[in-house]
Protein backbone atom coordinates (compact mmCIF):
# COMPACT_ATOMS: atom_id res chain seq x y z
CA UNK A 1 0.00 0.00 0.00
CA UNK A 2 1.35 3.01 -1.03
CA UNK A 3 2.30 6.08 1.63
CA UNK A 4 0.04 8.86 2.43
CA UNK A 5 0.48 12.02 1.35
CA UNK A 6 0.78 15.25 4.03
CA UNK A 7 -2.51 16.36 2.31
CA UNK A 8 -4.43 12.96 2.90
CA UNK A 9 -2.64 12.58 6.18
CA UNK A 10 -3.88 15.97 7.21
CA UNK A 11 -7.59 15.18 5.73
CA UNK A 12 -8.14 11.51 7.14
CA UNK A 13 -7.62 12.90 10.92
CA UNK A 14 -9.28 16.29 10.24
CA UNK A 15 -12.55 14.37 9.03
CA UNK A 16 -12.23 12.05 11.75
CA UNK A 17 -11.71 15.59 14.88
CA UNK A 18 -14.63 16.87 12.95
CA UNK A 19 -16.56 13.65 13.31
CA UNK A 20 -16.04 13.24 16.88
CA UNK A 21 -16.79 17.21 17.38
CA UNK A 22 -20.18 16.35 15.74
CA UNK A 23 -20.87 13.07 18.10
CA UNK A 24 -19.06 14.23 21.63
CA UNK A 25 -18.86 18.56 21.30
CA UNK A 26 -15.71 20.55 21.42
CA UNK A 27 -15.74 20.26 25.13
CA UNK A 28 -15.87 16.66 25.31
CA UNK A 29 -13.33 15.76 22.59
CA UNK A 30 -9.59 15.00 23.61
CA UNK A 31 -6.91 15.22 21.33
CA UNK A 32 -6.09 11.60 22.20
CA UNK A 33 -10.05 10.30 21.16
CA UNK A 34 -8.58 12.21 17.82
CA UNK A 35 -5.14 10.89 17.90
CA UNK A 36 -6.65 7.31 18.42
CA UNK A 37 -9.33 7.63 15.80
CA UNK A 38 -6.85 8.16 13.21
CA UNK A 39 -4.15 5.48 14.91
CA UNK A 40 -1.23 8.29 15.60
CA UNK A 41 -0.18 9.60 18.85
CA UNK A 42 -0.95 13.00 20.04
CA UNK A 43 2.19 13.96 18.70
CA UNK A 44 1.63 13.25 15.71
CA UNK A 45 -1.64 14.68 15.32
CA UNK A 46 -0.30 18.01 16.89
CA UNK A 47 2.59 17.84 13.86
CA UNK A 48 -0.03 18.39 11.33
CA UNK A 49 -2.54 20.92 13.55
CA UNK A 50 -1.12 23.14 16.37
CA UNK A 51 -3.66 22.36 19.27
CA UNK A 52 -7.38 21.24 19.46
CA UNK A 53 -8.94 24.45 18.49
CA UNK A 54 -6.95 25.26 15.17
CA UNK A 55 -7.92 21.74 14.27
CA UNK A 56 -11.87 22.92 15.17
CA UNK A 57 -11.55 26.25 13.51
CA UNK A 58 -10.03 24.05 10.17
CA UNK A 59 -12.91 21.68 10.43
CA UNK A 60 -15.42 25.18 10.74
CA UNK A 61 -13.66 26.46 7.41
CA UNK A 62 -13.81 22.93 5.84
CA UNK A 63 -17.97 23.06 6.22
CA UNK A 64 -17.79 26.83 4.46
CA UNK A 65 -15.70 25.63 2.02
CA UNK A 66 -17.69 22.99 0.91
CA UNK A 67 -20.88 24.68 1.01
CA UNK A 68 -19.15 27.79 -1.42
CA UNK A 69 -18.02 24.58 -3.85
CA UNK A 70 -21.44 23.10 -3.90
CA UNK A 71 -22.54 26.71 -4.71
CA UNK A 72 -20.14 27.04 -7.71
CA UNK A 73 -20.51 23.64 -9.31
CA UNK A 74 -24.61 25.25 -9.16
CA UNK A 75 -24.09 28.76 -10.17
CA UNK A 76 -24.42 28.67 -13.64
CA UNK A 77 -27.93 26.70 -13.73
CA UNK A 78 -30.88 28.06 -14.14
CA UNK A 79 -33.46 27.58 -10.91
CA UNK A 80 -35.36 25.04 -11.33
CA UNK A 81 -35.11 21.03 -11.12
CA UNK A 82 -31.93 20.45 -13.39
CA UNK A 83 -30.24 23.09 -10.79
CA UNK A 84 -31.72 21.27 -7.31
CA UNK A 85 -30.90 17.64 -8.67
CA UNK A 86 -27.00 18.75 -9.43
CA UNK A 87 -27.18 20.45 -6.06
CA UNK A 88 -28.57 17.14 -4.38
CA UNK A 89 -26.03 15.26 -6.22
CA UNK A 90 -22.74 17.60 -5.35
CA UNK A 91 -24.46 17.85 -1.25
CA UNK A 92 -24.08 13.68 -1.18
CA UNK A 93 -21.02 13.53 -3.01
CA UNK A 94 -19.39 15.46 -0.45
CA UNK A 95 -20.80 13.67 1.99
CA UNK A 96 -19.59 10.12 0.63
CA UNK A 97 -16.20 12.02 0.71
CA UNK A 98 -15.67 13.59 4.12
CA UNK A 99 -18.38 12.15 6.38
CA UNK A 100 -16.87 13.39 9.52
CA UNK A 101 -16.90 17.45 7.84
CA UNK A 102 -20.96 17.10 6.98
CA UNK A 103 -21.99 15.43 10.45
CA UNK A 104 -19.79 18.27 12.12
CA UNK A 105 -21.35 21.19 9.53
CA UNK A 106 -24.70 19.47 9.93
CA UNK A 107 -24.00 19.72 14.21
CA UNK A 108 -22.84 23.34 14.01
CA UNK A 109 -26.64 24.31 13.88
CA UNK A 110 -27.17 22.91 17.53
CA UNK A 111 -23.57 23.94 18.43
CA UNK A 112 -22.62 26.49 21.25
CA UNK A 113 -18.93 26.26 20.38
CA UNK A 114 -19.28 27.21 16.50
CA UNK A 115 -15.71 28.76 15.88
CA UNK A 116 -16.76 32.03 14.65
CA UNK A 117 -20.15 33.28 12.64
CA UNK A 118 -18.32 34.36 9.26
CA UNK A 119 -17.43 31.45 8.12
CA UNK A 120 -21.02 29.26 9.33
CA UNK A 121 -22.96 32.49 7.72
CA UNK A 122 -20.99 32.37 4.70
CA UNK A 123 -21.49 28.12 4.92
CA UNK A 124 -25.40 28.78 5.19
CA UNK A 125 -25.81 31.65 2.66
CA UNK A 126 -24.11 29.48 0.17
CA UNK A 127 -26.82 26.54 0.79
CA UNK A 128 -29.19 28.59 0.49
CA UNK A 129 -27.83 30.34 -2.95
CA UNK A 130 -27.32 27.01 -4.36
CA UNK A 131 -31.42 25.93 -4.02
CA UNK A 132 -32.25 29.47 -4.77
CA UNK A 133 -32.99 30.97 -1.36
CA UNK A 134 -33.39 34.54 -1.19
CA UNK A 135 -32.32 34.70 2.47
CA UNK A 136 -33.70 38.59 3.01
CA UNK A 137 -36.76 37.26 1.06
CA UNK A 138 -37.63 33.11 1.34
CA UNK A 139 -40.77 31.45 0.64
CA UNK A 140 -41.21 29.27 3.53
CA UNK A 141 -42.19 26.38 2.05
CA UNK A 142 -39.45 25.98 -0.51
CA UNK A 143 -37.06 27.11 2.72
CA UNK A 144 -38.83 23.88 4.81
CA UNK A 145 -38.29 21.78 1.64
CA UNK A 146 -34.97 22.49 0.99
CA UNK A 147 -34.51 22.01 5.18
CA UNK A 148 -35.92 19.02 5.09
CA UNK A 149 -34.59 17.82 2.05
CA UNK A 150 -31.02 18.54 3.09
CA UNK A 151 -31.56 16.98 6.55
CA UNK A 152 -32.37 13.53 5.36
CA UNK A 153 -30.14 13.28 2.53
CA UNK A 154 -27.29 14.52 5.42
CA UNK A 155 -28.04 11.16 7.02
CA UNK A 156 -28.98 8.82 4.88
CA UNK A 157 -25.56 9.64 3.17
CA UNK A 158 -23.49 8.97 6.43
CA UNK A 159 -25.49 5.72 7.06
CA UNK A 160 -24.67 4.60 3.77
CA UNK A 161 -21.45 5.37 4.66
CA UNK A 162 -21.25 3.70 7.83
CA UNK A 163 -22.70 0.57 5.90
CA UNK A 164 -20.55 1.19 3.08
CA UNK A 165 -23.24 1.14 0.92
CA UNK A 166 -22.82 3.94 -0.75
CA UNK A 167 -22.66 2.98 -4.45
CA UNK A 168 -26.41 1.13 -3.85
CA UNK A 169 -27.80 4.09 -2.02
CA UNK A 170 -27.13 6.66 -3.90
CA UNK A 171 -29.42 6.93 -6.31
CA UNK A 172 -31.86 6.29 -3.14
CA UNK A 173 -30.85 9.36 -1.48
CA UNK A 174 -30.92 11.66 -4.37
CA UNK A 175 -34.65 10.28 -5.41
CA UNK A 176 -35.64 10.85 -1.67
CA UNK A 177 -33.99 14.97 -1.61
CA UNK A 178 -35.91 15.74 -4.70
CA UNK A 179 -39.15 14.60 -3.31
CA UNK A 180 -38.85 16.86 -0.86
CA UNK A 181 -37.68 19.24 -3.14
CA UNK A 182 -41.61 18.83 -4.82
CA UNK A 183 -39.41 17.34 -8.08
CA UNK A 184 -40.31 13.84 -7.89
CA UNK A 185 -37.83 10.59 -9.07
CA UNK A 186 -35.89 11.81 -11.58
CA UNK A 187 -32.73 9.58 -11.28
Amino acid sequence: MPRKSTDEIKADILDSAAALFAQHGFANTSLQQIADSVRYSKAGVLRYFPSKDALYHAAVVAARDDAVALLARVESISTGSDRDKVAVEEAVDLTFARPGISAFSYSLIWSDHAGGPGELEEAGMAILSAFSIDPTQPDEERLVRVMSAMAGLMMSALVAVRLDLKREWRNFIVNAALNSLGHGTSV
